[in-house]
């Protein structure tokens, strides 16, 4: 039994899997984030502190240390940008679930109407059929 807010349902199942597979990309994008940073304090920590020298060789690893750093600063920003976007996805799905449910209340109700209205119709026809045989049955007597 359609009604008119199956098609609605349906839209909003869309908008909602497209949500859910938006949240999902965000996710697998702060996991690759995530994996570069270990990556990166992998990396800083396998150069190794010059053990003698000229101050150019501990600039140097200061150098090549603190661009690490700042690498995964730069990461960890990427992170909290993905994060808040994930926020707000959510949000928009939890919003979405709220209408689809909204929708799925009033499609019963609407159902229920039209149950009712048949049950309605089909008793009003049995009536027409039982005064129809009553008469034909009184007018045969």
């Amino acid at each position: 039994m359609r009604t008119q807010f199956d098609s609605l349902i349906q839209v909003l199942n869309q908008k909602i899997t497209l949500c859910e597979n938006e949240i999902h990309k965000i996710n697998q994008k702060i996991a690759l984030c995530e994996e570069e940073i270990v990556k990166l304090l992998h990396q800083m920590q396998e150069v190794e502190i010059p053990l003698g020298g000229n101050a150019l060789l501990f600039r140097e690893f200061y150098e090549a240390k603190r661009a690490y750093l700042q690498m995964v600063e730069v990461q960890k920003e990427k992170i909290a940008e993905l994060k808040q976007s994930r926020r707000e996805k959510e949000n928009d799905y939890k919003g979405l679930l709220l209408e689809q449910e909204k929708m799925k209340y009033l499609q019963q109700k609407e159902r229920v109407k039209i149950i009712n209205k048949l049950k309605q119709k089909e008793q009003k026809e049995l009536d027409e059929v039982a005064n129809t045989q009553f008469l034909k049955q009184w007018r045969s007597q």
